[in-house]
């Protein structure tokens, strides 16, 4: 197979890939995309054509697979603002399989490729292009400090880059702390001193022994020069005991990383060759590096701290959080004890008056028997004997109605309990039920002088027991009929159900509205405590809204609301989980 200009290690990569097709490989290229145009860089058998161009650039302007019969091309993701495309034609037609070959084959060689490549289109440059290539490249690793994981191992990128704009064997980074009280040194590459890490330096010894690059920060400037006349100028002697682990630099250049007029670090180059001088363009290059890396670092230490200032303000509303939830609790379990003392007493009121009743009647029959007694061993009248059945008749209807009352007290706790420990069922065809419920209902609304509406959603369905749902609109009709029209004028009761503008997160949400005189707000708020009532000269207990609140909330999982109805009337807004 004919090669055309291929870099070693490309020609050996696609070679191998070419030899790994059973049926033999007819045509393989590479093709690039970058700033030189559409171009392959790799090409195996015949020379490319215009169709293998075309394919090659409708893969690459889509980064989409393109398949041509028995040829396909696969784009390659590259880097540096580049894309590739991977051509293959084959004998036969491309199957599936060999197209999963070769996706798995670049997957796994994209890397390989990437570097290749950008080397390749290196060591093709020549003269200035070859130095704005390298200078591009060294910014980018300057500019890529921003968003690093590791600073030293970004650093050590941007040594390999600048080796390739001026002789930088001897490389390092120092950096002021936030604080402006330490300096750091972030990269060092010596070939004298063989030390992976320098401990940090404070900064204002630093300048006083001498250490030029502390200097360096200090002034805000670049120092070039033999580092013992650098040391001379600055005031000091050889510090080389101290300081300095190696011989004295025939040459360095130390320039500052500047935000505005503050230096924040600085990059330092130094060579010992005997009598060598840096360019006079490499101060001018290391200037130019040192500001992108400052650049990059200053919008890392600001993205650093806002991401300090969002975690602990994170930490503060979560601690504040849990404050609240804490008092939260508190108060629910405040509420808990007060509705329990609520719920005592109103037991305690309701039973003690049919129980002193019955204590009444029985003690008054008590004395009519014990005096009847007396008068038998004396002298005893039929007036006597009618007075003792008199008082025992009354005493036993007061005994038997106020104890029917207290059992029927009873009876409704019971209920509540049992309901609280109702099972759910499957779905229930809600519409159909909520039809058949309205038909159901309309004889004793009809014959009381009202109107019973439905306006019912159809195909609703949820996982509600029937039982329940019938206890609670039961319970409502009965309300409205009780409490809505103290008079005797006609109401309008509309019960609406649907799924639609008043539905949340899904819910199915009841409406049972009536045209009656409404409700006053103390009431909406009062409505579901146990024993309230309006009604109670009319013998209410006041516990049916209160065992529908708990059927709803406790059984069904939802809500129930009552609100004043805009226009006159009142409005109860149930809400239940749909599934």
């Amino acid at each position: 197979m004919d090669t055309l200009s291929a870099d070693g290690s490309l020609d050996l990569l696609l070679q191998t890939l070419a030899h790994g097709f059973d049926s033999g490989c007819t045509r393989l290229q590479l093709w690039v995309d970058d700033d030189r145009g559409l171009h392959p860089r790799v090409c195996f058998g015949p020379k490319a054509d215009l169709a293998d161009r075309a394919l090659a650039r409708q893969c690459c302007l889509r980064a989409l697979l393109q398949v041509d019969a028995s040829r396909a091309v696969l784009p390659v993701s590259l880097g540096d603002r580049r894309i590739g495309a991977l051509l293959v034609e084959l004998p036969g037609a491309i199957d599936p399989t060999v197209l999963q070959v070769l996706q798995d084959w670049i997957a796994a060689n994209h890397t390989v490729l990437d570097q290749a490549l950008a080397d390749e289109r290196f060591a093709h440059l020549s003269g200035g292009a070859r130095r704005a290539e390298a200078l591009r490249h060294a910014l980018a690793a300057a500019l890529a400090l921003e968003t690093t994981d590791s600073l030293q191992g970004a650093f050590a990128t941007l040594h390999t880059a600048l080796r390739a704009l001026m002789r930088a064997e001897n490389f390092f980074v120092v950096l002021l702390d936030e604080t402006r009280e330490w300096l750091h040194f972030e990269y060092y590459c010596d070939e004298f001193d063989q030390i992976s890490s320098w401990a940090p330096v404070r900064f204002l010894d630093g300048r006083l022994q001498g250490l030029l690059s502390a200097i360096v920060v200090a002034s805000g400037r670049v120092l070039r020069g033999h580092t013992e006349e650098l040391l001379e100028q600055a005031g000091h002697g050889d510090t080389a005991a101290d300081l300095q682990f190696g011989p004295n630099a025939s040459d360095w250049i130390g320039v500052p990383m500047l935000i505005g007029k503050e230096a924040i670090g600085a990059l330092v180059v130094q060579d010992y060759i005997p009598g060598f001088r840096y360019d006079d363009a490499d101060p001018g290059i290391l200037s130019l590096l040192a500001e992108a890396c400052a650049a990059a670092l200053q919008r890392r230490r600001v993205q650093q701290t806002l991401e300090r200032t969002v975690a602990e303000r994170t930490a503060a509303l979560e601690a504040s959080l849990q404050r609240l939830h804490a008092a939260q609790q508190q108060l629910v379990e405040a509420e808990k004890q007060a509705a329990l003392g609520r719920l005592v007493a109103g037991i305690a009121h309701e039973i003690n008056t049919p129980l002193g009743i019955c204590v009444t009647a029985a003690s008054h029959l008590g004395e009519a028997t014990d005096h009847f007694g007396r008068q038998l061993g004396t002298s005893l009248r039929r007036s006597d004997l009618d007075r003792l059945l008199t008082i025992s008749r009354d005493s036993s209807q007061l005994l038997a109605s106020n104890l029917r009352r207290m059992v029927a007290l009873v009876d409704r706790f019971a209920q509540i309990a049992a309901a609280v420990d109702a099972d759910r069922i499957g779905v229930l065809p809600l519409s159909e039920w909520l039809n058949r419920w309205i038909a159901t209902q309309q004889p004793r609304v009809r014959a009381a002088g009202h109107q019973l509406l439905g306006r019912i959603q159809p195909d609703l369905v949820a996982p509600i027991p029937p039982e329940v749902l019938n206890d609670v609109l039961g319970e409502l009709l009965d309300n409205t009929l009780q409490h809505a029209l103290p008079t005797e004028a006609t109401a309008t009761h509309s019960l609406r159900v649907e799924l639609g503008a008043e539905t949340v997160d899904g819910q199915i949400e009841l409406h049972f509205d009536d045209d009656g005189r409404g409700l006053p707000i103390a009431d909406t708020r009062m409505l579901f405590d146990p024993f309230y009532t309006t009604a109670r000269p009319r013998g209410q207990m006041g516990l049916g809204l209160h065992r529908i609140h708990i059927l709803l909330t406790q059984v069904l999982g939802g809500t129930i609301r009552a609100e004043a109805r805009p226009g006159g009337g009142s409005r109860f807004l149930v809400r239940v989980p749909s599934s």
